[in-house]
């Protein structure tokens, strides 16, 4: 019986800079692929409970008004001041676009199966879903504290009664960096980073210097992160097809193993 053939990225350490709510499922993505994962979270995540508690309250007094929520953390915000069931409950029967198939996957979770998610993960992406389907008359928009603004221009010119929610943030964690993760990172033995944003991005050379950051491999969940990094200061030498970290890791083990 011939042997299995190993992943490219087994025995590769990969420092996974996610906040420690997210870690989890891509150190297990890692793990099956053969590698090591190291967690350094670059982002803790913050909730902002009057913002949600607006949120769940326009959701209450207007049960006609469409649902936009970008990202996978403004699911988890609003998730942190009610019960999935009321949250399910409050959500049913209207329109609701997302961004990210994560973010559809933790609607879906609650029970939440109508949703649509347009192909290209963006804000712009989902104006061009509206072009395709209609645009809102009124529209409850959960979101980030920080984050493009190209829809609520858009929103305006067509006369869209937008309540804008939002409902998180994000900041660099205060705690110290581990002397084993610093070790290792001057020592080279860190393989790869993943990067899934411009603020991790930015976290990540808050919390270790810009030195250390350069001396792995950088990895990018999508060309705008990739551009993002480069302008901080970040080399990057993959970047994903598409926006999920299982595709960031299937083309970084490409790029380990001589495909790219």
């Amino acid at each position: 019986m011939t042997a299995a053939t190993p992943s490219p990225l087994t025995g590769r350490t990969l420092l996974v800079t996610r906040a420690v709510h997210q870690a989890e499922s891509t150190a297990d993505a890692i793990a099956r692929r053969g590698g090591q994962a190291l967690l350094l979270p670059c982002l803790e995540m913050i909730y902002r409970e009057d913002a949600i508690d607006g949120a769940l309250g326009a959701l209450r007094r207007h049960p006609q008004a469409e649902l936009l929520v970008t990202s996978r953390n403004g699911v988890d915000s609003l998730l942190a001041r009610t019960t999935p069931a009321d949250l399910r409950n409050l959500i049913g029967g209207r329109r609701v676009v997302v961004v990210g198939g994560r973010t559809a996957a933790a609607l879906h979770a609650i029970g939440v199966q109508e949703v649509a998610t347009p192909a290209e993960q963006s804000q712009l992406g989902v104006a061009a879903w509206w072009d395709r389907h209609g645009w809102p008359k009124r529209l409850i928009f959960v979101r980030a504290e920080q984050g493009r603004d190209d829809l609520l221009p858009l929103l305006r010119l067509r006369g869209c009664d937008t309540q804008f929610f939002a409902c998180y943030g994000s900041r660099v964690p205060a705690t110290p960096v581990p002397d084993a993760i610093l070790h290792q990172l001057r020592a080279g033995t860190v393989d790869a980073v993943l990067l899934g944003s411009a603020a991790t991005a930015r976290g990540l050379i808050d919390r270790v210097g810009i030195t250390l950051a350069r001396k792995p491999i950088a990895a990018a969940i999508s060309e705008r992160v990739a551009k993002a990094s480069e302008q901080l200061g970040l080399r990057v030498q993959v970047v994903a097809p598409e926006a999920s970290f299982d595709a960031m890791l299937d083309c970084l083990g490409d790029y380990f193993g001589g495909s790219v």
